[in-house]
């Protein structure tokens, strides 16, 4: 589902109850509101352009600079904010996660293996 935003519009991609993926499209000069997520991880991930996030911290906001296939994530409590600096649309992925998703978070009953006991 599109939503038309002031720096451009985003696309739904797939949303769960603790994982949402949307594609953003960047107008140039297009930014967002300074702003924070409680209880979510915020990851961008380039496709097409250069992308900028900043994050509040100091006098000064921290600035990171991302190209094609970067990606930054942005923890919970965080103030920041994206801008396209550049002349060009941006194309980015942004994957919204709630914090404490575990790798370790896995429940084996039995062990993997090949079904004929040779690596192909």
């Amino acid at each position: 589902m599109r939503t038309q935003k002031a720096w451009g519009w985003n696309d739904v991609l797939h949303s769960t109850p603790v994982t949402k993926i949307c594609r953003l499209y960047i107008l140039p000069g297009g930014f967002c509101s300074w702003h924070h997520h409680a209880a979510k991880d915020n990851t961008f991930i380039v496709e097409h352009g250069t992308l900028t996030v900043e994050e509040r911290g100091g006098d000064e906001p921290d600035r990171y600079t991302l190209g094609h296939r970067a990606h930054f994530t942005v923890r919970p409590g965080v103030v920041h904010r994206f801008i396209n600096y550049s002349t060009a649309p941006v194309q980015v992925l942004e994957v919204e996660s709630l914090v404490g998703i575990d790798d370790a978070d896995i429940y084996r009953l039995d062990e993997g293996g090949l079904l004929n006991g040779k690596a192909r």
